[in-house]
Formats: structure tokens, C-alpha cells, sequence
């Protein structure tokens, strides 16, 4: 769900908790507002490494605001963050360098404190080391606000009930279609498709798309923008998944979840004729 959608329902919670006359409204809209200033900086940082990773032709303007990175240091990041825990020869593989480059790049990283390593034991041969990102990595992907929602979504429930939240999401995915659905038209499910995968990456998401066969296509979400809420709220999926059927216009079924503990949230699409 789009970054925009969020603060979007920040200013619909604290209009429900106004029109109810609930004492905690002008302590809510306060932490809103104070929160969203702290966040408009650092959301400018992540925007920075948004772009980097989605625009790989603006690497070397990205950055020159990232001082601390250098455009070989992201991109192993980047490969860690889409596949997983790997060697240095198959990060090496991936990348089209030599082993000797990434080896200097994992241990500077590592100094960093932004990746982990394990050790994977083989039948024969000596174990290989495995290279993971860091809990402290994650900071450098997006990553919005999850505790003020849950916070906010917490007393919404225990004020005003369960069904207040659900119209919340609800009403999030219905101004998220709204919003994009202009960006379908014209569009056969393929392009569609590769739309909300290019809309997805702009929330940061890190979405692609690619086709299965003559009928259905896969979208994948590398990142998980807003996990910390996902983790304990379910609503936001169910609408992230229903805000897809309805500007793909297809049968949309999700078969792995980051939340669940899945290294990605990835998705089947169908043409909503099949069965």
C-alpha cells in the first residue's frame, strides 16, 4: 500500500476519534503530527535509496548523498535483500565481478555491522559461509512508521471496535484504486500487471512481474514496507490484496508472505474468468 495512503489514514483515524468526541483526539492528532515531521527527514533518505535501487541509472547521482555507500556496497545489499542468504562466489556470479571484489565489499559491510554471516556444512569439503543482511541492514529499505499505527489502531479497536478498523482499511483501498486506477486503462492484464508491480516498487516494495504462461503471471514483493504493522494486523494485506484484484481486474491469490515468515510476498494472477 502506497506511503501516501498511510498518512492518508492517520488523518482519517484522528477524524473518527473527533467525531466520536474521544478524550485521546488531541493527543493522537499530536503524536501524527509530531511523528510526521520526525519521519519527513528520513523519509528523504529512503526516497535517496528508493530511487538508487529502482533506477539504476542514477546511481552515481544517488550517490553522492549516500557518502557512507558506495554503488557496490548497494548492490550487494539490494542482491541480499531479493534472494537471501548467499556465498560470496554466487553474489559474485550475480553481480559480474570477481570473488576477490565482493570478498573486500562483504568484510567493509560487515565492519558496518549490516550483515551476518552462518556457517552452511556440507557432506564433503569445508563448510561454505553464508552472507544475510543484518537487522541493522533493514533500516536501509523502506520501512514506515509501524509502531504509531499499530499504536493508533490498538486504541481505535479497544474505542470504537473492530468494524471502525475495518472501514478503515477499507476505505484506504478504495482511495488507492481510485488513485491508480487511471494508470490501468488502455491496458491488457500483462502491461496491468506490470503496472501495479512498477506502482508497488514506488511505495517500496521492490516488485516484479513476470509472466507464468499464455493465462496467468506472477508479482513478486521483494520488501515489505510496512512489516511491523503487517506482522500485527492483518487488515492491511487482505486490503493490499483486494486494492489488486480490483485494478487488475483478475483473480489474485497470494502464495508466500513476508509476514508469515516468507522471504517474499508473491502473487498468482489469473484472468478473472478462470476457474
Amino acid at each position: 500500500m502506497a506511503i501516501s495512503c498511510f498518512f492518508d489514514t492517520f488523518g482519517s483515524i484522528i477524524g473518527i476519534y473527533a467525531s466520536h468526541g474521544s478524550s485521546v483526539t488531541y493527543v493522537s492528532a499530536a503524536l501524527f503530527l509530531g511523528f510526521a515531521k520526525k519521519y519527513d527527514s528520513e523519509f528523504n533518505q529512503y526516497s535517496k535509496l528508493i530511487t538508487l535501487l529502482n533506477t539504476p541509472q542514477a546511481q552515481d547521482q544517488t550517490m553522492k548523498s549516500l557518502n557512507s555507500m558506495t554503488p557496490a556496497q548497494i548492490r550487494i545489499l539490494q542482491y541480499l535483500k531479493r534472494v537471501g542468504a548467499s556465498t560470496p562466489k554466487q553474489i559474485a556470479s550475480s553481480l559480474e565481478v570477481t570473488p576477490m571484489a565482493v570478498h573486500h565489499q562483504l568484510a567493509v559491510l560487515k565492519e558496518l555491522g549490516l550483515l551476518a554471516t552462518t556457517l552452511e556444512r556440507r557432506r564433503a569439503g569445508r563448510p561454505s559461509c553464508l552472507y544475510s543482511l543484518s537487522d541493522e541492514a533493514q533500516t536501509f529499505f523502506p520501512n514506515e512508521y509501524g509502531e504509531l499505527v499499530q499504536r493508533l489502531l490498538r486504541s481505535i479497536t479497544h474505542v470504537l471496535g473492530g468494524a471502525t478498523v475495518e472501514g478503515v482499511f477499507t476505505q484506504m483501498k478504495q482511495e488507492a484504486v481510485v488513485k491508480y486506477a487511471p494508470r490501468m486503462v488502455g491496458k491488457n492484464l500483462e502491461h496491468r500487471v506490470a503496472e501495479m508491480a512498477k506502482i508497488q516498487s514506488e511505495s517500496g516494495y521492490m516488485a516484479e512481474s513476470r509472466r507464468l504462461n499464455d493465462n496467468s503471471f506472477e508479482l513478486t514483493e521483494h520488501n515489505c514496507a510496512i512489516l511491523q504493522v503487517a506482522r500485527n494486523c492483518s487488515q492491511t494485506c487482505e486490503c493490499e490484496l483486494t486494492m489488486m484484484q480490483e485494478l487488475l481486474g483478475a483473480t489474485v491469490s497470494r502464495k508466500d508472505h513476508i509476514a508469515k515468515g516468507d522471504s517474499c510476498c508473491r502473487y498468482l494472477i489469473q484472468p478473472a474468468s478462470s476457474p
